[in-house]
């Protein structure tokens, strides 16, 4: 290839909200930085100018899409994407978007890398073939060790292929220090909050796997002292 830069394409669903999302955006700024060329295909959400903003460039194209032929018909515009900006490594976060990536690779030649974000469920026996393909990268990324073991018990992939990179976060945004009162009184005011209760705020998706249930369950014991309970955006 004849760029001196590698170029990067991370491939996912949308970008709407979300933890991909938000590992997305931080690979594309860490790209960046690096001296790389980062692109982003998704079908597009509210995150986009965030992408750009990080210094990526995002390519529209319907991965968000199941369907069989649009998986098919997605698989041809990465191939004639990666041949036109000579994308040496796709990053595939999710498994319709890695459909697609995969048979692109196969025609292209580039490097093909999976991030596995999540358990995902196999309640129909056509799932597990589904959801393999997130362990047929060159390189397969588990954000915990915990999900590290399940990809290598479920898929058996050999343990020279896995890498965990547990996500991180930067403490300067979460610096309460950081954060203008304007800002504070205009989030208590749409949330509704009361003024001087504590507020017990939970990050995320509404999911059984993001605990809510234990928030809800930890509020009803606390009989004698007031609180309210938030759930904000991760984004």
């Amino acid at each position: 290839m004849s760029n001196t830069a590698p170029v990067i394409l991370q491939v996912l669903p949308a970008l709407h909200g979300g933890g991909v999302e938000r590992s997305t955006i931080e690979m594309t700024q860490a790209i960046a930085r690096a001296g790389g060329i980062p692109l982003v295909a998704s079908a597009g959400g509210r995150l986009v100018r965030a992408i750009e903003r990080a210094g990526g460039e995002h390519v529209m194209l319907p991965l968000s899409s199941k369907n069989p032929w649009r998986i098919w018909r997605n698989a041809g515009k990465l191939a004639a994407l990666i041949r036109e900006r000579q994308v040496r490594i796709v990053h595939a976060r999710s498994r319709a978007p890695a459909w697609s990536a995969w048979l692109a690779c196969r025609r292209t030649g580039a490097i093909f890398v999976t991030t596995c974000h999540g358990i995902y469920g196999e309640s129909v026996p056509f799932k597990h073939v589904y959801n393999r393909v997130m362990a047929r990268g060159a390189r397969v990324i588990a954000n915990s060790a915990y999900m590290a073991r399940h990809i290598v018990d479920r898929y058996g992939i050999p343990p020279e292929r896995l890498r965990v990179i547990p996500r991180g976060l930067d403490p300067t945004v979460f610096d309460p220090d950081g954060v203008a009162p304007d800002r504070m009184a205009r989030l208590a005011q749409g949330w509704r909050l009361p003024d001087g209760v504590p507020t017990i705020m939970l990050p995320g998706r509404i999911s059984a796997l993001k605990g809510q249930d234990v928030v809800l369950r930890a509020l009803a014991q606390m009989r004698h002292k007031e609180a309210v309970c938030a759930r904000g955006s991760n984004t």
